[in-house]
């Protein structure tokens, strides 16, 4: 192709909170110090560049104690952190498309435009995590204020049905897209047999809000023939301190958590009751290092790993948790089929971090192609979009409304796909 001919790229800035810049995460990265299965650039969002976009990472600035103060005033009175977003104005105004991580950049950056009202904006994909948690807990006023911003949001997008479906309700008019999140999936580990007559090694981790370490704790501690491993921030210590089967401990470095991981027979996901699959990621890194899984039936993580493939247990129930520990421990089989089943679906489904990116570029095609499904463009009632497999361009899900309806759809496969041919 000649350079005449070669297609300029489409400008993707991907706005993310202070403390993910990418060049502090590279260095984590490469050190070892950033925890889990994690891509060299936040995300792996670089990756749409292997399919003609230019990808750029907003900045974090470096703070004098009253620039930080002030940032931190602004963002507790507001709810999200418009100074970071202010900061990185150029960029995001420079660009084609706009990418958030979580609301509190997209409302960020619906505040932002409702100030500068830019001439050209560039579209805006509001990627959402906790806010339809919270939403019923806001204050009037408070819902008006965002619900003004989000309407900057070209579409709003969520990794879970559940808090899908509650954004088609509270917000009509405004085009929402179920986008599955993915990890790296360059890392497996085969799935092993257990030896049945050892103590079973429990292993659980996360610092998330719905972590359920109560339950955990009231399940398995103090059992005889099962040692759990805990590795948290937030876990109560003095509690656990009454028990000599748990431990706690804080990896500092890759390498410490690996040795965890391969050194334990069961991951447990202990989850309170939430609507954006929290435990997604421990879950996706659990069966790509070949463990099996207990996990609380919560977030919609039952539409990532079918019932063959993890022990899901009801929230809360330490009763439950404790009898599918008990049963895995009884039945190594069992175990391995669950670990097995359960890697073996990563792969199946195509779910991974560049099926996560691919959701992006098509996204992005849409918009800037001028998608004529818009909702809000039609004025027609709130749309939930499923996502496609990247790999066999069919729909992964479709949310579920109220009494088990289906939210209304667009049918992808009426719509024109943009082509995702790798560059050369």
């Amino acid at each position: 192709m000649t350079a005449a001919a070669r297609v300029a790229p489409i400008m993707a800035f991907v706005h993310l909170a202070y403390g993910f810049d990418a060049t502090s995460w590279e260095t984590r990265w490469r050190d070892g110090t950033l925890l889990g299965i994690n891509e060299r650039l936040p995300y792996g969002y670089n990756r749409a560049e292997d399919y003609g976009f230019k990808v750029a990472y907003s900045k974090d600035k470096a703070e004098t104690l009253v620039e930080k103060a002030l940032r931190y005033a602004v963002r507790l009175l507001l709810g999200f952190d418009f100074v970071h977003a202010y900061r990185n104005r150029a960029g995001i105004l420079g660009a084609d498309v706009v990418w958030t991580h979580t609301e509190s950049q997209y409302l960020a950056l619906g505040l932002l435009f409702k100030i500068l009202r830019p001439r050209r904006r560039p579209k805006l994909i509001a990627q959402s995590v906790w806010i339809m948690d919270a939403w019923h807990r806001y204050l009037p006023p408070k819902r008006w204020f965002y619900r003004w911003l989000i309407g900057e949001a070209d579409v709003l997008t969520f990794h879970s049905p559940l808090n899908l479906a509650r954004a088609v309700q509270a917000f009509p008019g405004q085009r929402c897209q179920l986008v599955k999140f993915g990890i790296l999936s360059e890392h497996r580990a085969a799935p092993t047999r257990r030896r049945g007559s050892h103590v079973l090694q429990v292993l659980a981790l996360g610092n998330d809000r719905h972590r359920d370490w109560t339950c955990l704790i009231e399940a398995l501690g103090g059992l005889d023939g099962i040692e759990v491993t805990i590795c948290s921030r937030t876990v109560n210590r003095r509690v656990i301190n009454r028990f000599g089967n748990i431990r706690v401990m804080q990896p500092s470095h890759n390498v410490e958590l690996e040795k965890v991981l391969t050194a334990s027979d069961v991951m447990v996901v202990p989850l309170t009751e939430n609507l954006h699959a929290s435990g997604l990621t421990v879950v996706q890194e659990a069966a790509s290092f070949g463990l099996p899984i207990v996990c609380s039936r919560v977030g919609g993580l039952d539409s990532y790993f079918p019932d063959d493939s993890i022990l899901f247990v009801p929230p809360r129930s330490p009763q439950a948790l404790r009898a599918a520990v008990r049963r895995l421990q009884a039945d190594p089989d069992l175990a391995l089929r669950l670990a097995t089943r359960a890697q073996a679906h990563l792969s199946e489904s195509g779910l991974n971090s560049l099926s996560y990116i691919l959701d992006h570029v098509r996204l992005s095609h849409d918009l800037l192609n001028g998608d004529a499904g818009h909702p809000a463009q039609a004025g027609d009632k709130a749309q939930a979009i499923p996502s496609s497999d990247p790999q066999g361009g069919r729909p992964r899900d479709a949310a579920t409304g109220p009494g088990g309806q289906h939210a209304a759809f667009e049918d992808p496969a009426a719509r024109p796909r943009p082509a995702l041919a790798r560059k050369p």
